[in-house]
C-alpha cells in the first residue's frame, strides 16, 4: 500500500507509521515513504527500535 501511495504523490511527503516493529519492516517502508515513524516500538523494545532507525538510514544511503 505504501508503495502504491508513493507513486501518486508529487507535491507532498509521505509519512508512514504504525505497526513497524523490526528492522525489515522499517527498511521495506523506508523504500517508499519519506518519513518512517517508529512509535511505540521504543517503549516495547528500545534496542529493536534503534535497529529500525538504523535500517531506515541504511535504506536512504546513510542519511
Amino acid at each position: 500500500m505504501v508503495e502504491r501511495v508513493s507513486r501518486v504523490l508529487s507535491k507532498t511527503r509521505l509519512i508512514y507509521g504504525g505497526g513497524i516493529t523490526n528492522r525489515d519492516e522499517a527498511k521495506a517502508v523506508a523504500a517508499h515513504a519519506d518519513v518512517v515513524v517508529v512509535g511505540n516500538a521504543i517503549y516495547d523494545d528500545l534496542k529493536q527500535a534503534l535497529k529500525t532507525v538504523r535500517a531506515v538510514r541504511e535504506a536512504r544511503g546513510g542519511e
